[in-house]
This record gives C-alpha cells, sequence and structure tokens, in this order.
C-alpha cells in the first residue's frame, strides 16, 4: 500500500454537545490551526482501512490512528 505525506491541523479540545438535559448530541472538535505533517496510508478499500487502523492502535496508544474518508489532496 502507498504511503505518502500529509499536512494538517493539530489536534485541540474537544467538548460535549447536548441537545437537551440528559441528551448527549456527540462531540465539537475545537482545532488548534497548528499545521503538522505525518504519513497516511491509502488502503484501496475502506474495510482495508477500518482493519488496518485497529491493528496498529495496540501500537500506538497515545496517537491512535484514524480512518478519514475524504478526498485526498495529492501535492506533486
Amino acid at each position: 500500500m502507498p504511503l505518502v505525506e500529509v499536512e494538517g491541523t493539530a489536534h485541540g479540545k474537544t467538548s460535549e454537545v447536548w441537545s437537551g438535559p440528559d441528551k448527549p448530541r456527540g462531540l465539537r472538535y475545537h482545532p488548534t490551526r497548528a499545521r503538522v505533517r505525518g504519513v497516511a496510508i491509502l488502503p484501496a478499500t475502506a474495510s482495508d482501512g477500518i482493519r488496518i487502523a485497529e491493528l496498529l492502535a495496540a501500537d500506538l496508544p497515545d496517537l491512535p490512528p484514524r480512518v478519514v474518508c475524504a478526498k485526498p489532496r495529492i501535492r506533486p
């Protein structure tokens, strides 16, 4: 599988979003706007990506791998 260098935004804080008393709706992400670089794997299918993330998660407890379903902007 091909590896590519990626640029993104550093993780920030998260906060819970509520739709009413005792009704959690989800999480809101507050990015830091700090640019960071990383490495990404471009799997052939979404299920391959999920399987790879699950396999790598145990070895990366401080920075767990994520599956991002988005069209990558690949620069030459």
